[in-house]
């Protein structure tokens, strides 16, 4: 009701009502909001278009979400963060076909999937069902191919998953995966726990003993400062 009887608003007041409309996952209030937006002469940019999208992915509505992209490709340039939020949407519904296709998708228009991207897909992957490892790795070999690094997201995505399997196999890929790496499992507290966790339920003591003289040796030396 303030925004209406306000003279005059500005491009983040906007964008603070669309963000409200999307707390109440109100797809279409987020749409009016745009429409008024478009009407004031307020500049639009894309970042506009990509709260509004938001919403709608938030509510699940990924039919106005591809409909709000087509549009945006009509008046606007999406980018990166378009793809991603529109990513989120469809791994949040475990499509993971619709996700790889976007991927693609993404690629044409000339943007470079990055982190954010590949990590989606990946926790997609390992969380439908009792987690698909086989596209969780093809997923982790496109990411690398990419030159995107596996980063502690990554890692804690897989050490996650591998709490659904009893395969030793996919445990010792997974450990291999962090190895690779290269991370300071030490430096992330939440990648600390995870790893730890893993260790303890598949029973790798030699790499629980290793982790847990770095963790005390890192402890006592951030004392000695």
């Amino acid at each position: 009701e303030l925004s209406e009887r306000a003279p005059s608003l500005d491009i983040q007041n906007y964008m603070s009502l669309i963000r409200a409309a999307g707390r109440d996952r109100d797809v279409s209030r987020a749409f009016v909001v745009l429409e008024r937006l478009r009407a004031s002469g307020v500049p639009l940019d894309i970042a506009a278009y990509n709260c509004v999208l938001d919403v709608c992915v938030s509510a699940g509505d990924m039919k106005r979400a591809r409909e709000l992209l087509a549009e945006i490709k009509n008046i606007s340039t999406p980018d990166v963060i378009t793809y991603n939020t529109l990513m989120k949407g469809y791994c949040s519904n475990s499509d993971i076909k619709g996700a790889r296709a976007l991927l693609k998708e993404m690629e044409e228009a000339g943007h470079r999937p990055n982190d954010v991207s590949y990590n989606c897909l990946l926790n997609a992957s390992v969380s439908s069902g009792s987690g698909n490892f086989h596209d969780a790795w093809e997923t982790i070999a496109m990411m690398e191919k990419a030159g995107v690094a596996v980063d502690h997201y990554t890692i804690s995505i897989m050490m996650k998953a591998l709490k659904k399997v009893r395969n030793q196999k996919d445990v010792n890929q997974v450990l291999q995966l962090l190895d690779r790496a290269g991370l300071d499992v030490c430096a992330d507290e939440i990648l600390l726990n995870t790893v730890l966790e893993t260790c303890i339920r598949h029973r790798e003591t030699r790499r629980l003993d290793s982790i847990l003289t770095n963790f005390m040796k890192s402890f006592m030396d951030e004392n000695r400062k």
